[in-house]
């Protein structure tokens, strides 16, 4: 499954997509820079990968690829319990 998120804003230097997935790194320094890298990390843990494509004023496309059943999907198991 893809989830295709894209503007048509100021675009990314080619250098600073190297970085956009780093924490606490803000392009715009208006933010914390934590939004991609929690994509990042939530996508991964789900077994899938983000993909980041820009071109300076030409805007951001970013795509999450996820598999269909994630590996380890669902709560965890209860703990177990010993006999006294």
């Amino acid at each position: 499954m893809r989830l295709t998120v894209a503007d048509t804003g100021k675009g990314m230097a080619f250098g600073q997509q190297a970085r956009a997935f780093d924490s606490f790194e803000s392009g715009d320094r208006r933010g914390a820079g934590l939004g991609l890298a929690l994509v990042r990390s939530f996508v991964e843990m789900h077994g899938g990968w983000v993909a980041l494509s820009s071109e300076p004023g030409r805007g951001v496309t970013v795509t999450c690829h996820l598999p269909e059943h994630a590996p380890n999907a669902g709560p965890p198991p209860p703990p177990s319990r010993k006999a006294a």
